[in-house]
């Protein structure tokens, strides 16, 4: 709910909770570190966003989430393989990054 108002310090508090009293609600992990990310709390955001990604290895919004994290910290190497893991692992994430997904049958 606060996530959709824009009140991402009120977000994080409610997701930093559940995390901690439900740590089996994997979508929690996501959405503190997409606070976290949204707040600019970069190197908290890169630690939150990596355990998503472990805990959620298909969840492409957690790669992407993840890639932006690592961009803004400078760290393109790392952004650049999670943002090629988002696109395997579903190639229309290419417009999650302002690109164009490959053509039906192409690779990205």
């Amino acid at each position: 709910f606060f996530m959709g108002l824009n009140r991402f310090p009120e977000a994080e508090g409610v997701y930093s909770l559940l995390n901690k009293a439900l740590p089996s609600m994997l979508s929690a992990q996501l959405n503190l570190g997409l606070c976290q990310l949204e707040l600019g709390r970069i190197p908290e955001a890169i630690d939150t966003l990596s355990k998503a990604c472990k805990l959620m290895p298909r969840n492409v919004m957690a790669w992407y989430c993840y890639s932006r994290a690592c961009a803004q910290a400078g760290n393109t190497q790392e952004a650049d393989l999670a943002k090629a893991k988002a696109i395997k692992l579903n190639p229309n994430a290419a417009t999650l990054f302002g690109e164009m997904p490959p053509a039906e049958g192409g690779t990205p």
